[in-house]
């Protein structure tokens, strides 16, 4: 497939950033890992409060192998990722999302968030690789590469 260069900001989704601590799924961790330096790198990785909750919740939860003390580096060190702030609106058009795309609210919440911001990207291995979502490319980081968008 050939590339195409990412001009502006991708919003990750939380399942992505959980890949960073799964060693059960060590080729996913490791495209996770990928996609996740080479946004970094450019300063092209945003995500909101809401991943940053989910992402601590899930922790917490689910990863018992994953020490406090780390949990805690983790959420200070995504924090500069955290520009997509949700303003008063953002329940609305969430809730527009829901009803014209049919995912989930949380998931719909989370691309409310990046449409606001405006990203151009959507990581996330929830939706459909390739779908376009109110102008947001979702992409599935276990099907592309970020070489796919020249990052």
């Amino acid at each position: 497939m050939p590339s195409a260069r990412l001009n502006g900001t991708c919003f990750v989704d939380t399942s992505i950033l959980l890949y960073l601590r799964d060693p059960l799924v060590p080729a996913k961790q490791e495209a996770a890992r990928r996609w996740v330096l080479a946004l970094a790198a450019r300063d092209l990785l945003v995500i909101s409060p809401q991943v940053l909750s989910e992402y601590a919740a899930s922790i917490l939860k689910r990863f018992k192998h994953v020490p406090f003390d780390v949990l805690m580096a983790d959420l200070a060190s995504m924090q500069v990722w955290c520009r997509a702030l949700p303003g008063p609106t953002i329940a609305a058009e969430a809730a527009l999302v829901h009803r014209e795309w049919g995912f989930a609210f949380s998931n719909s919440a989370l691309i409310a968030a990046a449409h606001a911001f405006g990203c151009e990207l959507f990581l996330s291995e929830d939706l459909h690789h390739g779908q376009h979502v109110d102008g947001i490319e979702v992409v599935n980081p276990f099907l592309a590469g970020p070489e796919r968008f020249e990052i």
